[in-house]
Protein backbone atom coordinates (compact mmCIF):
# COMPACT_ATOMS: atom_id res chain seq x y z
CA UNK A 1 0.00 0.00 0.00
CA UNK A 2 1.34 3.35 -1.42
CA UNK A 3 1.47 6.33 1.45
CA UNK A 4 0.48 9.39 -0.58
CA UNK A 5 2.38 12.49 0.51
CA UNK A 6 -0.12 14.11 2.28
CA UNK A 7 -0.73 10.70 4.58
CA UNK A 8 -0.76 11.50 8.05
CA UNK A 9 2.05 9.32 9.03
CA UNK A 10 4.99 11.78 7.09
CA UNK A 11 3.18 14.85 8.58
CA UNK A 12 3.51 13.36 12.06
CA UNK A 13 7.40 12.80 11.54
CA UNK A 14 7.57 16.13 10.40
CA UNK A 15 6.00 17.54 13.32
CA UNK A 16 7.83 15.46 15.57
CA UNK A 17 11.34 16.78 14.10
CA UNK A 18 9.99 20.33 14.44
CA UNK A 19 9.14 19.19 18.20
CA UNK A 20 12.69 18.39 18.70
CA UNK A 21 14.05 22.02 16.95
CA UNK A 22 11.85 24.00 19.10
CA UNK A 23 13.18 22.64 22.00
CA UNK A 24 17.15 23.32 20.88
CA UNK A 25 15.56 26.74 20.82
CA UNK A 26 13.65 27.00 23.79
CA UNK A 27 16.96 25.32 25.70
CA UNK A 28 19.67 28.14 23.97
CA UNK A 29 17.20 31.11 24.82
CA UNK A 30 17.31 29.08 28.85
CA UNK A 31 13.41 28.65 28.91
CA UNK A 32 13.36 25.66 30.90
CA UNK A 33 10.03 24.08 30.79
CA UNK A 34 9.09 25.65 27.43
CA UNK A 35 11.56 23.39 26.09
CA UNK A 36 10.66 20.42 28.39
CA UNK A 37 7.14 21.09 26.98
CA UNK A 38 8.66 21.17 23.07
CA UNK A 39 10.64 17.74 24.44
CA UNK A 40 6.73 15.55 25.19
CA UNK A 41 5.04 16.85 22.69
CA UNK A 42 8.16 15.33 20.20
CA UNK A 43 8.18 11.99 22.55
CA UNK A 44 4.50 11.93 21.90
CA UNK A 45 4.39 12.72 18.17
CA UNK A 46 7.28 10.41 17.99
CA UNK A 47 5.45 7.79 19.70
CA UNK A 48 2.36 8.34 17.60
CA UNK A 49 4.05 8.21 13.85
CA UNK A 50 5.26 4.46 15.87
CA UNK A 51 2.07 3.55 16.50
CA UNK A 52 0.47 4.43 13.32
CA UNK A 53 3.53 2.79 11.55
CA UNK A 54 3.53 -0.60 13.13
CA UNK A 55 -0.43 -0.34 12.20
CA UNK A 56 0.71 0.02 8.39
CA UNK A 57 3.31 -2.22 8.35
CA UNK A 58 0.80 -5.28 8.38
CA UNK A 59 -0.41 -4.03 5.52
CA UNK A 60 2.40 -3.41 3.22
CA UNK A 61 4.65 -5.41 0.70
CA UNK A 62 8.28 -5.89 1.72
CA UNK A 63 10.22 -3.45 -0.37
CA UNK A 64 7.26 -0.44 0.88
CA UNK A 65 7.90 -1.88 4.39
CA UNK A 66 11.60 -1.27 4.09
CA UNK A 67 11.51 1.68 2.91
CA UNK A 68 9.10 2.52 5.72
CA UNK A 69 10.95 1.40 8.56
CA UNK A 70 14.49 3.32 7.23
CA UNK A 71 12.45 6.60 7.50
CA UNK A 72 11.37 5.69 10.74
CA UNK A 73 15.31 5.07 12.02
CA UNK A 74 16.27 8.01 10.03
CA UNK A 75 14.14 10.17 11.53
CA UNK A 76 14.35 8.66 14.63
CA UNK A 77 18.77 9.62 14.50
CA UNK A 78 17.54 12.75 13.04
CA UNK A 79 15.57 14.05 16.25
CA UNK A 80 18.53 12.48 18.39
CA UNK A 81 21.42 14.54 16.14
CA UNK A 82 19.19 17.37 16.77
CA UNK A 83 19.01 16.99 20.41
CA UNK A 84 22.39 15.92 21.16
CA UNK A 85 23.97 18.26 18.84
CA UNK A 86 23.73 21.11 21.21
CA UNK A 87 26.69 22.26 23.83
CA UNK A 88 25.14 21.86 27.23
CA UNK A 89 23.86 17.98 25.91
CA UNK A 90 26.85 16.90 24.16
CA UNK A 91 28.65 15.02 26.58
CA UNK A 92 28.02 11.87 27.09
CA UNK A 93 24.62 12.00 24.63
CA UNK A 94 25.93 12.55 21.21
CA UNK A 95 28.92 9.68 21.81
CA UNK A 96 25.98 7.51 22.82
CA UNK A 97 24.24 8.85 20.02
CA UNK A 98 26.72 7.32 17.39
CA UNK A 99 26.34 4.23 18.98
CA UNK A 100 22.97 4.37 18.22
CA UNK A 101 23.63 5.08 14.49
CA UNK A 102 25.93 2.02 14.49
CA UNK A 103 22.79 -0.09 16.10
CA UNK A 104 20.50 1.48 13.60
CA UNK A 105 22.21 0.06 10.89
CA UNK A 106 21.83 -3.51 12.56
CA UNK A 107 18.45 -2.74 13.28
CA UNK A 108 17.68 -2.52 9.62
CA UNK A 109 20.53 -5.57 8.54
CA UNK A 110 18.04 -8.02 11.37
CA UNK A 111 15.11 -6.72 10.88
CA UNK A 112 15.18 -6.19 15.07
CA UNK A 113 15.10 -2.97 17.42
CA UNK A 114 18.60 -2.52 18.81
CA UNK A 115 18.55 1.04 19.95
CA UNK A 116 19.18 2.44 23.47
CA UNK A 117 15.93 4.71 24.05
CA UNK A 118 18.45 7.74 24.42
CA UNK A 119 15.25 9.80 23.87
CA UNK A 120 13.07 8.68 26.96
CA UNK A 121 15.99 8.54 28.69
CA UNK A 122 17.46 12.12 28.30
CA UNK A 123 13.72 13.39 28.91
CA UNK A 124 13.91 11.75 32.43
CA UNK A 125 17.06 13.12 33.16
CA UNK A 126 15.97 16.59 31.63
CA UNK A 127 13.33 17.02 33.95
CA UNK A 128 14.44 15.64 37.16
CA UNK A 129 17.34 18.27 36.28
CA UNK A 130 14.38 21.43 35.66
CA UNK A 131 13.32 19.65 39.09
CA UNK A 132 15.99 19.63 41.15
Amino acid sequence: MKVPATHPRRALGVLSLLGAFLFVVAVSQERGFVAWGFLLVHLFLDGLDGAVARRYHRRTSGRERAHGQLVDVLSDRASEGILFVIPPFFWPWFPLFLVNILLGFLTLKYQRALIFPLRHLFAIIFTLSLLF
